[in-house]
C-alpha cells in the first residue's frame, strides 16, 4: 500500500501537478497501532495473513474492518468466559456418562432396568450443557471462520461429546 501511494506521488510529481498536500498515508498504521492494545500482532505464514493474538484466541484482521475489532475482542472475551463456566459443569457430567458406558460394555444386554432409567435421566441432565455450547460454538461467533479460539478446554469438550453421543446411541434417545 505504501510503495502503491509513493509511487503515485512520484507519478504527479513527474507529470507536473501540485505536490503540496500529497503525502503518503496508510490507512493499516493507525489500525495497527490502536489494536495492540487489544493483543499481539503478528503474521502467520500458514494461513498468510496478519493475525491479531488476544486472550481468548485469535483473529484473522484481513476478515475484520478495524473499526469493528474492538466490539468483536468484546464479544470474544465474553464468548469463552461463557463457555469456559459451562465447561466447567462437564465433568461431573462426564464421569456419570463414563460410568454408564463402561457399565454397558460389561454387562451389555443384562444391564438393569434401573441402571438404564438412571442412565436416561443421567443423558437428559446433560443436554441442556451439550446445547449450551453447541449455540456458543455454532449460532454466535465461534463459527466465525476467520477467529480461532484457544483450545484450552478442548480434552474436557471431546470427552463430554465422546460420551454424550455414545449414550445417546446406545440408550436410544
Amino acid at each position: 500500500m505504501k510503495k502503491t501511494i509513493t509511487l503515485l506521488t512520484l507519478l504527479i510529481s513527474f507529470c507536473g501537478f501540485s505536490q503540496e498536500k500529497s503525502t503518503s498515508v496508510t490507512s493499516e498504521e493507525p489500525a495497527k497501532i490502536n489494536l495492540a492494545k487489544f493483543g499481539t500482532l503478528y503474521y502467520d505464514k500458514e494461513l498468510e495473513s496478519d493475525m491479531l493474538k488476544i486472550k481468548t484466541g485469535a483473529m484473522k484482521l484481513s476478515k475484520y474492518n478495524p473499526q469493528d475489532i474492538p466490539e468483536f475482542v468484546a464479544i470474544y472475551n465474553s464468548l469463552y468466559t461463557k463457555s469456559a463456566s459451562i465447561v466447567k459443569q462437564m465433568p461431573v457430567h462426564i464421569a456419570a456418562l463414563k460410568k454408564y458406558c463402561n457399565l454397558y460394555q460389561i454387562q451389555r444386554k443384562n444391564m438393569s432396568q434401573t441402571n438404564i432409567s438412571a442412565w436416561s435421566k443421567a443423558i437428559k441432565s446433560a443436554t441442556p450443557i451439550r446445547e449450551a455450547m453447541q449455540k456458543i460454538i455454532m449460532d454466535d461467533h465461534y463459527g466465525d471462520m476467520s477467529f480461532y479460539p484457544t483450545l484450552k478446554y478442548e480434552g474436557i469438550q471431546e470427552d463430554f461429546d465422546l460420551y454424550y453421543n455414545a449414550s445417546l446411541n446406545i440408550v436410544g434417545l
